[in-house]
């Protein structure tokens, strides 16, 4: 049943990569296998030690007490997803105002084809505040008892993928809408993996 459970939390834990990479991609960024590996590489780095933060509490933590726990940080974790989402979606008349703004902004980016390119300093910045969306996530799963080994792996693997895919779907228009229900996929599937954790 991990296995299961560290599947899910590499999906939910990286589909903000997704998003990221589509966004850069509508703007003309496009990342080559150097910058992905560097990207994925510093996500690992904030997984890895927010899952070694998390083991450490064990020891605080009453065995039987621990998979609970870790189940309700991140069953919290999707619930904020969630309502980060229901948010953002109340306040959408008042950001509709601005679309025309934003039409014109995207048509600009569009009429260009020039390739941009990020500086690397902007590339580690972004990697660090991708990462920070792992950290929750990673001291609730390392209480749970998940393998820090095999769910960094799995984690960085569908990191490099989440932002190799989406940086190519940027060039379409499916990007947009995929990235719109990105957020409340994540906080579903996140849901899931805390409920699997308590009472499996």
């Amino acid at each position: 049943m991990h296995y299961i459970s560290i599947l899910l939390f590499a999906f939910s834990a990286n589909i903000d990569n997704f998003i990221v990479g589509a966004a850069c991609g509508m703007k003309k960024v496009y990342f080559n296998f150097i910058e992905i590996s560097i990207l994925s590489g510093i996500i690992l780095l904030g997984t890895l030690a927010s899952m070694f933060f998390g083991k450490s509490l064990l020891c605080l933590i009453p065995a039987h007490f621990a998979g609970i726990l870790g189940g309700v940080v991140i069953i919290g974790i999707g619930l904020y997803y969630l309502m980060a989402f229901y948010m953002k979606e109340k306040d959408s008349d008042i950001k509709n105002k601005e679309v025309n703004k934003e039409k014109k902004a995207i048509l600009d980016e569009e009429s260009s084809t020039e390739q941009k390119k990020l500086p690397y300093k902007d590339i580690m910045l972004l990697a660090l505040a991708l990462s920070v969306n792992n950290v929750g996530l990673g001291i609730g799963a390392s209480i749970t008892g998940l393998n820090i080994t095999m769910t960094c792996f799995t984690s960085f693997i569908f990191s490099f993928m989440f932002i190799y895919l989406g940086n190519t779907a940027g060039k379409g228009r499916i990007a947009s809408l995929i990235g719109k229900y990105a957020e409340p996929a994540s906080g579903m599937i996140i849901l899931l993996l805390g409920c699997l954790e308590i009472f499996i």
